[in-house]
Parts: C-alpha cells; sequence; structure tokens
C-alpha cells in the first residue's frame, strides 16, 4: 500500500499543478456568487467588480482584481474577455447562462454566404 501510494503521489506530481489560490480571490468568488444570488443580475461593469474587489476583498490593485477574475474565468465561474475591446469592460457573473446562450447562435460561415466579393471576406474566406 505505501509503495503503491508513493507511485500515485509521484505521478500526480509530475502531471498535476497545485493552485495556492489568494484568499482575497476566494473573497471575490463569494461576493460574485452573492450578487448572482440576490440581485439575480448576469452582468456586471467591470468597474464594479473592481470597486467590490478592492473594497470588501482587501485588493490592493486593479491588477490584481484582474489576476482574480482570470482565475475565476479559468475554472468557469465568471466569463471574462479581457482581451476584447468590445467586451473588456463586462463581467459575465452567470458563466452558465453565458454558454447556454452562445451555443444557441448558430454559426454563420463565409462559404454559406450568398457569393459577396469584398477583398476582406475574400481574405476571410482563404485565410478561415
Amino acid at each position: 500500500v505505501v509503495q503503491l501510494r508513493e507511485l500515485v503521489t509521484s505521478k500526480l506530481e509530475k502531471h498535476c499543478t497545485t493552485y495556492l489560490t489568494p484568499v482575497t480571490w476566494l473573497l471575490l468568488e463569494d461576493r460574485v456568487y452573492d450578487i448572482r444570488k440576490w440581485s439575480r443580475k448576469k452582468i456586471v461593469s467591470f468597474e464594479n467588480i473592481v470597486t467590490i474587489g478592492r473594497k470588501h476583498c482587501s485588493m490592493k490593485s486593479r491588477s490584481e482584481v484582474s489576476d482574480a477574475l482570470s482565475y475565476l474565468h479559468n475554472f468557469s465561474v465568471v466569463v471574462h474577455f479581457a482581451t476584447c475591446p468590445t467586451l473588456q469592460h463586462v463581467v459575465f457573473i452567470d458563466a452558465p447562462w453565458v454558454y447556454t446562450t452562445l451555443s444557441r447562435l448558430n454559426p454563420v460561415r463565409v462559404s454559406d454566404l450568398p457569393a459577396i466579393h469584398h477583398p476582406a471576406l475574400d481574405k476571410l474566406h482563404k485565410e478561415g
């Protein structure tokens, strides 16, 4: 049994990452759940999340709030498109709702569109 435990532990250490999650990030997660539960909001502005992080979760900077949002995004607690200029100012605090909504959209491929010739469309069609 001891040898088996050591073998499993060594394999896990090689293939698994251990996360030391800051308590402040977990506090923000709790606040997000509270907002979702009590206000029934699905979308909150990034600025409101920054304010919550700094006032209620003892976060020191916008950067720390951004890191926490990235963590929460990676674990599907929130959806935050930090690199998308159009959507970076909002945080979707109900991730399942976002995924369900996006899954209902029918994708449109350029090849399905009527023959419209425009350099940008032609480039998109060729490059994918």
